[in-house]
């Protein structure tokens, strides 16, 4: 497993590039969602809709982050998904301890770069597999 803050950096690049690309759609879907998506830099949050599974954040969920993160849901979604990467920053979880967030389940992803998916083993595309 290769788990560290370049993963952590990866992982969270992938999802806000995932939410700022549909942003837009969620924006002209006529749901009235208002801004569908807050970017910190460090953090990035997504509202779908009230109860929608999409309603979701990630990021290194600093003291600052946190704060935008609350005023972003705030009248909007009595629950929100927190994707949580420990290794982006460890402290995380316990300042969203103190928010009364708890552990509900332990997830796992598998993460590859769309250019070659062995990159990180020393193979380039012409190798063969």
């Amino acid at each position: 497993m290769f788990a560290d803050a370049e993963l952590a950096d990866l992982i969270f690049a992938q999802n806000r590039e995932f939410f700022t690309s549909i942003g837009p759609a969620a924006d002209k879907s006529g749901l009235n969602l208002g801004t569908p998506v807050l970017d910190t830099g460090t953090s990035i949050a997504f509202f779908g809709g009230e109860g929608n599974p999409i309603t979701q954040t990630n990021g290194k969920f600093t003291p600052s982050d946190i704060d935008a993160i609350v005023d972003f849901y705030k009248g909007r979604a009595s629950w929100v998904e927190v994707l949580l990467n420990p290794f982006a920053d460890p402290a995380a979880f316990d300042r969203l301890n103190k928010l009364g967030a708890t552990l509900s389940r332990v997830g796992e992803r598998l993460v590859s770069s769309c250019r070659h998916p062995f990159a990180r083993l020393g193979l380039s595309e012409r190798d063969p597999l």
